[in-house]
């Protein structure tokens, strides 16, 4: 499948390209915070088939040094170290894990032991969250004062049940996080 993107601006988000890896960000938060962002795109990955290019799931029958390499790509495209990455185990619930140091790594690089998380969140300097999405909706949440991101997805069950909210009430509890704090995006 060759996919291009044929417009270079999406609302507020902006398509890059680095390395041969097309991704898309918020020129905002480049300009705003110490945010290291990006949501892939299937372009610039080299996994095959029905799974090209970019396929970051283990789970899917993909050769999984292929998805490592993937992983390295969109790392080194958008800049962050790929035993940063935390990644969800999404069930379509609407759990939301605080992450920190000891998750560095896991769901990539190391196992994770975790399971039925569809958001994370954290303060911690350093650490990449991910969360996969096919129909279903990411809320990004950027905490401004207290240096604190959210990462969730909500499908139509973490939606009827209120996903972004408990995702700032998760980022409440943990960094004392308040509404007009928080940019948030979908």
């Amino acid at each position: 499948m060759d996919i291009h993107w044929k417009q270079e601006y999406t609302g507020d988000m902006e398509v890059r390209k680095r390395d041969g890896v097309t991704y898309l960000s918020y020129p905002r938060l480049e300009r705003e915070s110490a945010i290291v962002h990006g949501f892939s795109t299937r372009l610039g990955g080299v996994s095959e088939g029905c799974l090209g290019s970019m396929n970051l799931s283990f789970s899917r029958g993909d050769n999984p040094e292929n998805v490592l390499e993937n992983y390295r790509r969109i790392s080194r495209a958008i800049g962050f170290p790929v035993e940063s990455i935390v990644t969800s185990d999404q069930t379509h619930t609407t759990n939301v894990r605080l992450v920190t140091e000891e998750d560095a790594g896991k769901g990539v690089t190391r196992e994770r032991e975790f399971t039925d998380v569809d958001g994370l969140i954290t303060d911690t300097p350093g650490l990449l969250l991910a969360t996969f999405y096919a129909d279903c909706v990411p809320l990004f949440f950027v905490d401004v004062r207290h240096r604190a991101i959210g990462l969730s997805h909500s499908g139509w069950r973490g939606t009827v049940e209120r996903m972004g909210e408990k995702t700032l009430l998760a980022m409440k509890n943990a960094f004392g996080t308040r509404p007009e704090d928080v940019y948030a995006r979908s």
